[in-house]
């Protein structure tokens, strides 16, 4: 057994996950390009889950959430003082418009009437976003992911050279990387800045 305080608080000798990898199960796999890809993508994707999140607001108003497919949005707050639904709009896409939402609904604080909002702010939002079900093109590159580096964890070779001739030449660099044509399937699932 490995003495644990090598590892330090990051990996554990007995852990599931390593048995999957030695012993190169589907599962192991699936479960690590999944992982991978909510990291890719910058939001959990799937399954569709209620959240409440803080984020900064930029100009005007404008609220950018962790998500590219909202399904509602229940509750947005400034300085924890909800916003009438009447005041913002929002976008399937993951924007919050509150506009020049002006401060003289809020007696007393330090602002003057007709003030917009501050950029930098940071807004409360609860909301409802993710898929029911992952959407096709994010399966195909998940699938690809988890078989290219089940089969090849180091790399796809398309030839080897040895010194009668043959040399090692990779398609794409080794285990869990993202291709060109993967990139492009998943930019539509992306967040913006990632």
């Amino acid at each position: 057994m490995t003495d644990p305080a090598l590892l330090g608080d990051l990996l554990d000798p007995d852990d599931e996950a390593l048995v999957g990898f030695q012993q190169r199960t589907t599962e192991y796999y699936l479960g690590v390009a999944g992982s991978f890809l909510r990291k890719y993508l910058g939001w959990h994707l799937s399954p569709s889950i209620e959240e409440t999140v803080t984020v900064p607001m930029g100009e005007m108003g404008l609220i950018m959430l962790p998500s590219r497919y909202v399904t509602a949005v229940s509750e947005v707050s400034i300085r924890e003082v909800p916003i009438d639904a009447d005041r913002y709009t929002w976008t399937e896409g993951g924007w919050i418009q509150t506009g020049r939402y002006f401060y003289d609904v809020w007696p007393g604080l330090p602002l003057t009437p007709g003030q917009p909002v501050a950029v930098g702010q940071t807004a409360t939002v609860t909301f409802t976003h993710g898929y029911d079900d992952v959407p096709a093109e994010v399966k195909q590159v998940a699938y690809e992911l988890a078989y290219t580096s089940k089969e090849s964890p180091a790399g796809n070779v398309s030839h080897m050279q040895t010194p009668a001739g043959y040399r090692v030449q990779l398609t794409q660099p080794a285990g869990f990387n993202i291709n060109p044509g993967q990139a492009r399937l998943l930019a539509p699932y992306r967040l913006s800045g990632r």
